[in-house]
């Protein structure tokens, strides 16, 4: 640091990289300066935001723990980092890593969540959702399920294929939110319900365990 140098990690885990300060500071700024995927927001803004952010995630806990099984549990894990009263929110600090296998280098936009006030609402649609991945045929969970898969391939000897792969550019600020909403909400309906939105009270308390279906009642 005396020297102004600043030691930080790579994109795709290539190692560390040794920068100048003053040149991580201006590749940072040159990312947030991009008007088509970040805009300035004032700090009152931001205040408010997180205010409903907190009231929002409230409501959830509150729906869970009047629906869900483990509501309580539930409902305390998702309202556990909800700014205190007369506290400051804690908002996630940007920061960028060089991906040093790009010519000329370019940045990874890096916003640390872990601490966030959606966090754990976060983890817990993630934990939801990853049977629905997993069961989806189309979706490659990695490098090692790739070579796995391409192992079991039978292809016609002589003949020529081709692995075709895309690359989106800002991929997650691109994604049109609501639909995104609509089509996980279907996909959730489909693999918990049977394609039926829950309506009662039972159906809500709906689990899937091992494959087999149940409710509270049954396991109790």
């Amino acid at each position: 640091m005396s020297n102004s140098y600043i030691i930080t990690n790579t994109d795709k885990n290539l190692g560390i990289a040794v920068s100048k300060r003053t040149w991580l500071k201006e590749k940072c700024l040159e990312l947030l300066n991009d008007e088509q995927n970040y805009t300035f927001i004032h700090p009152l803004t931001v205040v408010n935001k997180l205010d409903k952010k907190c009231t929002d995630i409230e409501i959830l806990a509150c729906l869970a723990e009047a629906h869900l099984n483990d509501g309580k549990q539930i409902g305390n894990y998702l309202r556990h980092l909800i700014t205190p009263p007369e506290s400051k929110h804690n908002v996630p600090t940007f920061y960028d890593i060089p991906k040093i296998h790009k010519e000329p280098v370019k940045m990874r936009p890096i916003i640390p969540c872990h601490s966030a006030i959606q966090n754990p609402t976060a983890k817990y649609v993630s934990k939801i959702l990853k049977p629905i991945i997993k069961s989806a045929p189309t979706i490659i969970h990695g490098t090692k399920d790739l070579v796995i898969k391409l192992s079991k391939l039978k292809l016609t000897p002589n003949r020529k294929f081709y692995i075709v792969t895309s690359d989106v550019v800002a991929f997650y600020p691109s994604i049109p939110i609501q639909k995104c909403i609509d089509i996980v909400a279907d996909l959730y309906a489909q693999f918990y319900f049977n394609d039926e939105i829950p309506q009662t009270e039972s159906k809500l308390r709906l689990v899937r365990l091992g494959g087999k279906e149940t409710t509270s009642e049954a396991r109790s």
